[in-house]
């Protein structure tokens, strides 16, 4: 599944972080979210609300949100993107 996640990044020009944190939860941008590839593996999709969405479609949507929240982390604690990562990812 990384093998896939990293050709959307590149295909997308995700610039928000997507960190595996254990199975199949990831730290997307500002949230910790499940993914999982779908049936036909050719996809990824991302647990939004009660159902999942493509990468894609969740990436259209959402990456300006995570992009915010992200730099508004980084304003209120003073301190690097690396260092806001680690402490979303820790939760």
């Amino acid at each position: 599944m990384d093998e896939k996640i990293l050709y959307w990044i590149q295909e997308l020009n995700i610039t928000i972080p997507i960190v595996h944190i254990k199975n199949d939860l990831y730290l997307i941008g500002s949230e910790r979210l499940n993914m999982k590839q779908n049936n036909h593996k050719d996809n990824i999709m991302v647990r939004v609300g009660g159902g999942y969405v493509k990468i894609d479609e969740y990436m259209h949507k959402y990456m300006r949100y995570h992009q915010r929240m992200l730099v508004i982390h980084m304003i209120k604690s003073n301190e690097s993107l690396e260092w806001v990562v680690e402490q979303l990812k820790a939760n």
